[in-house]
């Protein structure tokens, strides 16, 4: 059995966006007439974004910002037919922001997750954080117009410059003695990328810095760095 309910408003000339949803699922895990009975769960979520300056001038140029929060809770025992290789059993908070301004572009997030939130018995506990940053700039051309309409393009072409950052951070936080591991840190991985692009009217090319960092401080595998440049054209 399954039921979900929706509800999604703009408020404020569409500056507040409100959006909730509920849903439960009653699930046999091994079938009708087993030892088994059927299971329950629920699911939630949750989302508010808030757009106090939508198109002001700054400098001659419009600027658009919001900020945002939602929460997200799949039960230990929820299963979705629309998905039922879905990711469950997550309890998740996030706040988010992002500005937009003369083609910058900057978004940036904090998140915290953790598991097992029925609080099943003899079921280890893990919490996950997550933060991320990304910033975004593509300048136009717009003053100088070449023959048939288009604008003209300076020699290096049409630029887009990116960089990126992400941390996740996981710890065990309950172990009721399942796992043979302390409480404490369990893995941290960090992703830096930086990237250029130029875009010209029939080809492109573009070049890329990435590193990534990865540290299993449960001892199952080794910590590892990685670096990788790239130069690729189409």
């Amino acid at each position: 059995s399954y039921l979900s309910v929706v509800a999604d408003s703009q408020l404020f000339d569409q500056l507040l966006r409100l959006r909730g949803e509920y849903a439960r699922s009653g699930y046999d895990f091994d079938g009708q007439g087993s030892l088994l009975g059927t299971e329950s769960g629920h699911a939630y979520s949750g989302l508010a974004n808030y757009t106090p300056w939508r198109g002001v001038p700054v400098l001659g140029r419009p600027l658009t910002w919001n900020v945002g929060a939602q929460k997200e809770v799949l039960s230990s025992l929820f299963r979705s037919p629309a998905n039922p290789d879905g990711i469950s059993d997550r309890d998740m908070r996030q706040v988010f922001s992002g500005l937009n301004w003369y083609g910058l572009n900057l978004q940036a997030s904090a998140a915290r997750e953790h598991d097992n939130v029925d609080d099943l018995a003899l079921v280890p506990r893990t919490e996950t954080a997550q933060h991320s940053v990304s910033l975004n700039y593509s300048p136009s051309f717009s003053s100088d117009q070449a023959q048939g309409g288009t604008p003209a393009l300076p020699w290096y072409g049409q630029p887009n410059f990116a960089a990126s950052y992400t941390s996740l951070n996981k710890d065990l936080v309950a172990n009721p003695g399942a796992l043979p591991l302390p409480l404490g840190p369990l893995h941290r991985t960090t992703n830096l990328l930086v990237s250029a692009q130029f875009q010209y009217a029939s080809w492109n090319w573009d070049l890329s810095h990435n590193r990534v960092g990865d540290i299993d401080f449960a001892g199952q595998a080794p910590e590892s760095r990685t670096t990788s440049d790239r130069l690729d054209t189409a």
